[in-house]
């Protein structure tokens, strides 16, 4: 995957994978405004999750998402200048407790990640 800032005031996500040994890429571009182009005051926000019921959360529902790996994220201004995903461009924020939530950390680009909502 990679999001990106095409133009100030749109978003983009790039999807890349394989079927039948065939390398697909699909594009979106949506309009976000308030976004802008050179990467200036634009905040990213990585996550796992599992959804809930709105107004409703239920910690003990039976639901569990496993295995959830990011890994070689890259962040910067534009394809040319970016940069491994590390440490110093993360902060580590979890709204769920911690008994429910697993992470095998390596580090701020890298993760497995674990939801048991039993």
């Amino acid at each position: 995957m990679k999001f990106y800032v095409p133009s100030d005031g749109n978003i983009a996500l790039t999807v890349t994978g394989y079927a039948d040994g065939e390398k697909i890429s699909r594009s979106y571009v949506e309009p976000a405004p308030g976004w802008i182009a050179t990467g200036n005051s634009n905040l990213i926000k990585r996550t796992t999750s599992i959804g809930q019921i709105q107004d409703r959360q239920d910690y003990n529902d039976g639901s569990y998402i496993r295995r959830v790996r990011w890994a070689t994220s890259y962040i910067g201004t534009n394809s040319e200048d970016n940069i491994p995903w590390r440490n110093s461009q993360t902060y580590d924020y979890c709204s769920m407790p911690r008994s429910k939530v697993v992470v095998d950390y390596v580090h701020g680009g890298e993760e497995t990640d674990n939801i048991f909502l039993d």
